[in-house]
């Protein structure tokens, strides 16, 4: 038995269990945007993983980019919609039952502005309330974000009843088929 040899020693039993016990996150940035208690969720294309399941708009932080800057690239590349960050939530780290493991970033947004494109990764938009996204056609690793969603909604409400309305209809986006096909 040789103990010595470099290829049995490069990962040591040690390593071994640190690499189970901290898997390799994928990095995803996420929107949550909200209007009147309702959120834009996406579903995604059958071609696409997870098919057929609803999540919120976002995707994968490539090397070399902020959060920031690949949330506001993958909404726009997704779903053609330009978001403004609102809020900053705090990182959730997500072990799936399939072994995929995702850090989520996720950000309150707004709209400001929506060019209508051709859907990519998902073939239908919707608005969905809190309690549908709980729902068993709902992402699960979007479903780590809901815990939060009381907590915002009731911050945001707050923040209304301290503050005079201050032209809330200018924020409304238009929904995704208005405006007709330029075609």
């Amino acid at each position: 038995m040789n103990t010595e040899n470099p290829k049995d020693s490069s990962i040591s039993p040690e390593q071994g269990s640190k690499r189970k016990e901290s898997p390799e996150y994928v990095n995803v940035a996420v929107a949550i945007i909200e209007q009147d208690g309702k959120f834009l969720i996406g579903k995604r294309a059958p071609d696409k993983p997870y098919a057929g399941k609803w999540a919120f708009i976002g995707g994968r932080i490539e090397a070399g980019e902020s959060p920031e800057e690949a949330l506001r690239r993958e909404v726009l590349e997704e779903i053609g919609m330009d978001v403004e960050i609102v809020r900053t939530l705090s990182v959730t780290d997500v072990n799936l039952p399939d072994g995929n493991a995702f850090r989520l970033h996720g950000f309150i947004c707004r709209i400001i502005g929506w060019v209508q494109s051709p859907l990519v990764v998902h073939d239908e938009l919707r608005w969905a309330t809190a309690e549908e996204l709980r729902g068993p056609d709902f992402l699960d690793s979007n479903k780590a974000i809901l815990s939060r969603l009381p907590e915002l909604a009731e911050e945001k409400r707050k923040g209304r009843e301290e503050k005079p309305d201050d032209n809330d209809d200018e924020e409304s986006p238009p929904e995704h088929d208005e405006g007709g096909e330029s075609g």
